[in-house]
Parts: C-alpha cells; structure tokens; sequence
C-alpha cells in the first residue's frame, strides 16, 4: 500500500486499526501518515497496526514513515510498524521514516511491546520529550 492516510479515535494502522490472532507476511505500507484529532487520548498507531493481540508479522516492511503527534493528550504506543503489540512474535521486517511525539512509549518498530523480536532493524528518525523511547522499541514488557 502506497500513500496511507488514516483517521482515528484510538488505534490507528495502515493495514489494521486492531489486529488479534492473525498474520501479517510480505507486506508493506509506503508513506504512512496517520491524522490525529486534536486532544486524542489513549492513542496507538503504526504504518501495519495501531494496536495488537497475538499478531505474528514476518518479512514484512514500513517506507517513508511519516508520524507526527504534537497534540496528543496522551500515546501509549507509537512505532514504525505498531504501536503496541500484546503477545506475538515479530521477524525479519524494518522501518524507516520519522517520528515526532508528545507523548512516552515511542519506537522506531513497535511503541508498546511483550512479543518476541527477531531479525529486525529500524531507520526511523524519533524525536519526543518524554520517557520509553527506543531504536526499536520503546517500552518492553513480559
């Protein structure tokens, strides 16, 4: 998917809003650039999935990443690929593009994580004045 412009309360994502016990295999969103409403609250997003439970992602890729969350009340995952990701495993997939935040839990792929990771790398520029910010993920949990 090329160009992806989404609007969202809550969860947004180029390919899911909100994936559970799915897969995601050799895909890609190119030029992903949410819309976020001013004062959103309790805000998930990335270019595959804004928020997910049991999602397993593989070989699969983010371009020209494009996230911009100034007005924000609060995030609690922002990535490159997906904002929080709940369970699941996520390998051989990358981003790259830039992320400006006002909130914590920022990654250059997942924000919010407590899956397994493998064979993955990030290129993604990210700038936030808060706390749990990471090349690859944010905030891990088990």
């Amino acid at each position: 998917m090329k160009n992806v412009q989404v609007y969202a309360n809550t969860q947004a994502g180029g390919i899911f809003g909100y994936a559970s016990y799915t897969t995601i295999r050799n895909s890609s969103v190119t030029n992903f650039s949410p819309i976020v409403p001013n004062n959103a609250d309790d805000y998930y997003t990335g270019a595959l999935v804004g928020y997910s439970d049991y999602l397993i992602i593989e070989s699969s890729f983010a371009q020209d990443v494009n996230i911009n969350i100034e007005n924000a009340v609060s995030t609690l995952g922002v990535g490159g690929l997906v904002g929080r990701m709940v369970n699941g495993a996520l390998t051989s997939s990358y981003a790259t593009g830039k992320i400006n935040c006002n909130s914590a839990n920022v990654g250059g792929l997942v924000g919010y994580d407590s899956a397994t990771i493998n064979n993955v790398w990030s290129y993604v520029d990210i700038m936030t004045n808060l706390d749990y910010v990471g090349g690859i993920v944010g905030k891990a949990t088990t």
